[in-house]
């Protein structure tokens, strides 16, 4: 499904995983994350930020599989806290498709989830002291359209004692 927000020609959300994941989702704080482990103890993690459509959409998962094959801790965490993707938007994704009349909408509902008010605190206040109880010393994060602006802004959180960019 393309989002009315996706740019032309953009392909929209990703196809389900092709394969079985090998992580776990955990509690953390509010929310949950997929948790991939690597065969060996690392100091370093991926947080992988998913885009619009949620935490489940697309190969999130399947990549944090994939980054902990290669040897990282991979974290997917759920920015929706245990929705799909908000109602609101669901609604608006469903019922509009011009941008004009969408953009008010997306504006506040991305607002309420993109908006460093919103994820500086789960970052900080669970993602961050989680990783650190993990050994973690180094963090990158990768994400995907939307989750490229949560990345940015999850480089941007309380990093003491962890380098995260």
């Amino acid at each position: 499904m393309r989002a009315p927000c996706c740019p032309p020609g953009s392909t929209g959300a990703a196809t389900d995983p092709v394969g079985p994941l090998k992580g776990t989702i955990i509690p953390l704080g509010p929310t949950r994350a997929y948790v991939s482990e690597p065969a060996e103890p690392t100091d370093k993690c991926i947080l992988i930020v998913h885009d619009i459509f949620g935490m489940k959409s697309g190969r999130h998962r399947e990549i944090a599989d994939i980054m902990a094959q290669q040897g990282w801790l991979a974290v997917v965490p759920d920015f929706y806290m245990h929705e799909e993707s908000p109602s609101e938007l669901k609604t608006v994704l469903e019922g509009l498709t011009n941008f004009l009349r969408f953009a008010p909408y997306a504006y506040r509902v991305l607002r309420r989830y993109s908006h460093p008010v919103s994820i500086n605190p789960l970052v900080n206040d669970h993602i961050l002291p989680y990783l650190r109880g993990r050994g973690v010393a180094r963090a990158q994060w990768l994400g995907f359209c939307w989750g490229g602006f949560g990345g940015a802004v999850v480089s941007g959180c309380d990093q003491e004692g962890l380098m995260v960019g």
